[in-house]
């Protein structure tokens, strides 16, 4: 399951509620970490026994959506009404939900959605979209504006991040991964400009 890299690095850094993930991190630290997960996705696309999905699908549309990995297993599907009051445990009871925000519901809920649009400034929301423009285009995250992504890249620094165990403050914004972001901004963008003639 993938989710959009915006709400990943909103719910991460900044939770509504309980921290799941410890202090914040440099946002870079976390947008590689989702562009793995993603390359995953891309590489085992193709093979029978890979299934993947978008969260935003599963939270919008999640009996369809679940149905969709019901038949991928070759499981019973569920019914229409199947999470109507509640997600159930398999002694009956309601399901604590695993989120930072509102953890009373045991719903499926939508509401976590384009919080990053709530949670991160314009630059955080620019250089993500900088760094993960590729990715998010194939899965179908839509940026909300086009930008200078290499500019973006060069000039980015995260805020209020302290140094942690084996992670610089200054992740983000150290010139060996600023000059690996342009590198790999360049390789896409030289990719796409040779598929496009």
């Amino acid at each position: 399951i993938v989710r959009d890299p915006r709400d990943v690095v909103a719910s991460a850094n900044y939770p509504g509620g309980k921290k799941f993930v410890g202090d914040k991190k440099p946002t870079l630290f976390h947008l590689r970490t989702w562009r793995k997960s993603v390359e995953y996705c891309y590489s085992l696309r193709a093979e029978g026994w890979f299934h993947f999905l978008r969260y935003e699908d599963l939270v919008t549309r999640p009996v369809n959506v679940l149905n969709d990995i019901c038949a991928f297993l070759g499981v019973d599907a569920f019914d229409q009404t199947a999470f109507c009051d509640a997600i159930r445990d398999r002694n009956g009871e309601p399901w604590q939900a695993n989120t930072s925000r509102n953890r009373s519901s045991s719903l499926i809920s939508s509401k976590s959605v384009g919080t990053f649009e709530r949670s991160l400034s314009d630059s955080e929301t620019a250089y993500i979209e900088a760094v993960c423009q590729h990715e998010m285009r194939w899965l179908g995250y839509q940026p909300l504006e086009q930008r200078d992504a290499a500019r973006i890249i060069r000039g980015f620094r995260d805020q209020e991040v302290l140094d942690q165990h084996e992670l610089d403050a200054g992740y983000s914004s150290n010139p060996e991964n600023i000059a690996a972001e342009l590198r790999r901004l360049e390789e896409f963008q030289a990719h796409y400009s040779s598929h496009a003639g």
